[in-house]
């Protein structure tokens, strides 16, 4: 078994493993280049069974900080195993990548996360070769959740796929499409700076870190033929945009973006605008992406969509660098929103004393 980082002359070839072996979109070879534009490292690692013969990628983000790193799985798959593989094939790699991270990426690191969606209808359970090398299970509570939400798409769309959404989801797109508001399928990116701030807008809202301009920008240019923007217009205006991700089988409902909080009809008028394009052109699933809060749950439940379990896993290398990483983040915390965080005290303070 050899392990090597791809190079520009394996993008062919690695891109084509994600698409005969269900990957996602955030595998694909360019979000090496959209990782750099925040000043990250992708390290795209290829597994092979003999020369030529790849059975497996993983794709490795290094986030830089000034006293410590930290690393991250690109998106929510893991390492993409080519089909038809055996558990005990499997858990071999696994052992194997591992080793080989720790070995050559973890050195000034913090900590490892991997995120692991598992595929309709299996089970909630742990994967025991990162178990057996030295992950444990974080963020899982009793509902069940983090959690992705897929919908299998079915021609005819209405009949199919649409009806399977609960009755209140079906009236509030009627609401809104009665209302004169329309989705339009903006191919030609006229809208992209208008759904930039909508998705600031969002994410101030909520009291978050947006992602960097020049990081949303990267991803629109290096993924412009593989990703569609819908726009919903009232009277001639923007109020709200949906940006969707496209692999060879899904269509990935990847980021909302608003200006108030009350065009929560829009939104679903836009999921149901991008769900519908994708079933027609063939798709096979929408996948709603990962959710962690009860809230979300429930909407997502509300389209039809199936719940897959969200396994994240946590490896932790240093301790002075995990104090490094959390103590930041808690004392803003502290200052900005005091209520939030007492409320959530003993959560907080437990993830920096696990290990």
């Amino acid at each position: 078994m050899e392990i090597r980082e791809a190079t520009e002359s394996d993008k062919s070839v690695w891109n084509n493993f994600v698409n005969e072996h269900d990957g996602i979109y955030h595998q694909y070879f360019d979000w090496k280049y959209v990782y750099q534009t925040d000043g990250q490292d992708l390290s795209l690692l290829m597994i092979e069974k003999a020369p030529s013969v790849l059975v497996g990628i993983f794709s490795l983000i290094k986030e830089k900080h000034t006293l410590y790193s930290k690393l991250n799985s690109s998106g929510l798959k893991g390492i993409l195993f080519k089909k038809g593989m055996s558990p005990d094939e499997t858990n071999i790699i696994t052992r194997d990548v591992i080793k080989y991270i720790d070995q050559k990426y973890s050195s000034r690191c913090s900590t490892i996360f991997i995120r692991e969606q598992l595929p309709l209808g299996a089970k909630d359970e742990q994967n025991q070769a990162l178990v057996d090398s030295g992950f444990h299970i974080r963020y899982r509570n009793s509902a069940g959740l983090p959690c992705s939400y897929i919908l299998p798409l079915e021609v005819p769309f209405n009949e199919n796929t649409w009806n399977l959404c609960s009755r209140s989801v079906r009236k509030s797109v009627n609401r809104v499409e009665k209302s004169g508001v329309i989705v339009i399928q903006d191919r030609e990116l006229q809208y992209l700076e208008e759904f930039l701030k909508m998705v600031t807008a969002n994410y101030q809202r909520h009291r978050n870190q947006p992602p960097s301009r020049d990081y949303m920008l990267a991803v629109f240019k290096y993924f412009k033929n593989s990703t569609k923007l819908f726009v919903a217009m009232d009277h001639g205006l923007p109020v709200a945009a949906l940006a969707c991700f496209y692999t060879a089988s899904t269509c990935f409902l990847w980021e909302m973006g608003t200006f108030h909080k009350e065009a929560d009809e829009i939104n679903k008028y836009c999921y149901k605008v991008a769900m519908e394009d994708a079933c027609n052109e063939g798709y096979k699933y929408a996948d709603m992406s990962a959710c962690y809060t009860t809230g979300l749950a429930v909407m997502k439940e509300r389209f039809g969509a199936q719940r897959t379990p969200l396994m994240i896993y946590e490896k932790r290398y240093s301790l002075p660098r995990v104090l490094l990483q959390h103590v930041p983040v808690l004392l803003r915390l502290v200052v900005f929103n005091p209520k939030y965080f007492w409320d959530n005290r003993s959560a907080f303070l437990n993830s920096i004393r696990r290990w």
